[in-house]
């Protein structure tokens, strides 16, 4: 019967033994043989981790069973851990059967972390230490690489234990390989020359830009030139490349959060400027004015604050801006606004990169080659794309103008047609009209020839037998005081009569040009006191005393019996509307002897009345103070003769105080001082 059983027996002693095997604690794990079989291998789903929450464990307690035991075994290809602040062991079993002359390398690809130990059991069972990271000297490096390279010292051949403690406030991602020496030298050439190209092409895109900006001085360039250096600084920092020609990495963590920021508010102000939100859409652009607020409080508030306080906050206000832009890019292409077009498309392509990236960072997703370096490519395609919408802005901006000259070139010679076609037009009616006028210019010259000589016929045949009635009128003989009276009256009337007709015919000789001043240098005293003395009768009647005030050496440049008519009339004037006993004073300017001033403080004139009394179709004549009469033709008669000497006479009056009559004679080049 036992022996029936015994098959039984030994399967289940099999499964048993299998089961414990199982369930065995994961320190009891199979070493990593490192033999001939490969030269480069992932490892980070055989290390085993633990996590120490207080980050306080030192390497001898972590070798106590109390926390051996708790080491568990991943099943990703890499460990990511998230933001975490806590202390993260691994642990990995050696057994190196290679040959003699190889070493190994353990890569730790991820710049970031901040603090790893390395402790490797020797031959004598003590552990060594070796620490990198990026908040420490970059020279306590094995090798100086971007990546963290810990050289397996090379001993006897057996097992030993490897135990990693990491403490990082970056993302705790640990993409774990281990490499001979050769393909490690390998894949360096590998990695400088992508790095080459990489920072090449952000070389070439942003010196080709920066041309452009110096060509264009657009705003536009400055803002995307600024966001290309800025992404070259924090991708530099965060891949370690900075590390190796630029600074220590232990400045990385003072320097990615403000290149993310410099990159961040500068595509802010690219959208805000590029989309012209102000106009395509005021809300939008509201809101990418409140987020550059919100980032300008952000980047106060770095000095303050440790990285692992600033880094989320920053990474979060990061991805709302660039979903914000991408969000604006779609609502004013849908505006159907051009320059959207590639601005969207390189947003796009530029979002998903990035929220793999933040997934990734946050332990949300497992690291891998390409959710590694799909952000760089996002990136590299948005600043490609950036620079294309830039020159296909310049393009549709250049097309525009050249459309907007193309029409107005059009517009232009439209308007010549135009103008020509009215110019015709033009010319045509201003013949006509031309036509018309010379008609009625000859017409009214006819018609004046015709009143001159009209004039001048009834003022000849009106003047002969008025000299010959006040001849006769002359030799009659009173006999009484009454007819001495009427007869000084008849004679004065005639007189008048006589005067009148003298300035029509004088006036009208005047305008035709019959009569002509015969100009010389005369002197002025002489002319207003040969004037004066016509007029010595009539002011002393009216108890006036009349003063020239003329020096005696001014002359002027004139037809001197024209003059003296001038001077005759405006003083005879001033005496007619001057009270008795009243006073006037003739005298010229100090600065210009040829402005000649007859002032008096008679009745003055009417408002009403000042801009006619030069008018030859206006009646002006008023009785003087003492109820004299005028024949109306003094001052026009007077106006004629100084406008055919190229003169002007003008009058100041209040009504009264008196008037002041200015006579302006030009000054001739003959006309001199006379010195004796």
């Amino acid at each position: 019967m036992i022996e029936d059983f015994c098959p039984l027996k030994r399967i289940t002693i099999l499964a048993i033994c299998l089961a414990i095997l199982f369930l065995l604690p994961s320190h009891y794990a199979s070493a990593l043989v490192l033999d001939n079989s490969f030269s480069f291998k992932k490892i980070s789903n055989q290390f085993e981790y633990f996590e120490d929450k207080t980050a306080r464990l030192e390497l001898s307690d972590i070798l106590t069973d109390r926390y051996s035991t708790q080491f568990t075994r991943t099943k990703d290809d890499v460990l990511n851990f998230g933001f975490n602040d806590s202390a993260f062991w691994l642990r990995l079993e050696l057994e190196d059967f290679s040959a003699d002359d190889k070493h190994w390398f353990i890569k730790v690809d991820y710049p970031m972390l901040q603090y790893l130990d390395f402790y490797l059991q020797d031959e004598n069972n003590n552990y060594q230490r070796k620490e990198m990271g990026a908040d420490r000297p970059f020279k306590n490096r094995d090798i100086a690489h971007q990546a963290y390279i810990y050289k397996l010292p090379k001993t006897a051949s057996g097992t030993k234990t490897l135990f990693v403690r990491v403490v990082t406030s970056s993302s705790m991602t640990l993409p774990i390989s281990i490499e001979t020496e050769d393909h490690f030298l390998n894949s360096i050439h590998m990695d400088n020359i992508f790095m080459g190209f990489f920072y090449g092409a952000l070389a070439i895109l942003f010196i080709y830009n920066l041309f452009v900006f110096l060509s264009l001085k657009d705003k536009y360039y400055l803002y995307y030139l600024v966001f290309v250096a800025g992404f070259a600084v924090f991708q530099s920092s965060y891949d370690g490349a900075a590390n190796l020609f630029l600074w220590d990495a232990a400045y990385n963590k003072h320097i990615i959060v403000p290149a993310m920021a410099m990159t961040t508010l500068s595509s802010l102000f690219f959208t805000i400027s590029f989309l012209n939100l102000e106009v395509q859409n005021p809300a939008a652009a509201s809101i990418a004015k409140l987020l550059v607020v919100v980032w300008g409080g952000l980047i106060l508030c770095i000095p303050f604050l440790e990285y692992s306080q600033i880094i989320l906050p920053v990474v979060f206000l990061s991805v709302v801006s660039y979903m914000f832009m991408t969000t604006c890019g779609y609502i004013i292409w849908r505006n159907d606004y051009k320059p959207a077009r590639l601005f969207l498309g390189a947003w796009l392509l530029f979002m998903v990169p990035m929220a793999v990236l933040a997934l990734l960072r946050m332990g949300l997703i497992p690291s891998n080659e390409i959710t590694e370096a799909l952000y760089q490519f996002g990136f590299f395609s948005l600043m490609i794309l950036l620079s294309l919408s830039l020159a296909d802005r310049v393009n549709l901006l250049k097309k525009e103008k050249e459309d907007f000259a193309e029409q107005a070139l059009f517009n232009l010679r439209k308007n010549e047609e135009l103008i020509k076609l009215q110019n015709r037009q033009l010319e045509r009616k201003v013949q006509e009209r031309t036509f018309e006028l010379r008609k009625q210019k000859d017409a009214a010259e006819d018609a004046n020839k015709l009143k001159d000589k009209f004039v001048s016929l009834v003022a000849h045949d009106l003047k002969g037998p008025l000299s010959a009635l006040l001849s006769y009128l002359g030799m009659l003989k009173p006999e009484n005081e009454e007819q001495v009276e009427i007869l000084e009256k008849v004679i004065i009337s005639g007189q008048r009569q006589m005067d009148m007709i003298n300035d029509v015919l004088n006036i009208s000789r005047l305008q035709t040009g019959k009569l002509l001043p015969h100009k010389k240098n005369i002197s002025l005293y002489l002319v207003v006191e040969v004037a004066i003395t016509k007029n010595i009768l009539l002011a002393r009647n009216k108890n006036i005393h009349i003063t020239n005030l003329i020096d005696k050496a001014d002359m002027v440049f004139a037809d001197e019996p024209l003059l003296v008519e001038v001077m005759d009339n405006l003083i005879s004037n001033a005496i007619k509307f001057s009270y008795s006993g009243d006073r006037i004073e003739i005298s010229n300017s100090k600065e210009d002897a040829t402005k000649i001033i007859i002032k008096d403080y008679g009745i003055g004139i009417k408002e009403s009345k000042l801009r006619k009394i030069f008018d030859l179709n206006e009646k002006t004549t008023t009785q003087g103070t003492l109820g004299e009469g005028g024949t109306g033709f003094g001052l026009p008669y007077s106006q004629e003769i100084i406008k055919a000497h190229d003169g002007t006479i003008t009058v100041n009056s209040i009504e009264n105080e008196g008037s002041e009559f200015i006579v302006h004679l030009p000054q001739e080049t003959q006309a001199s001082k006379l010195f004796h």
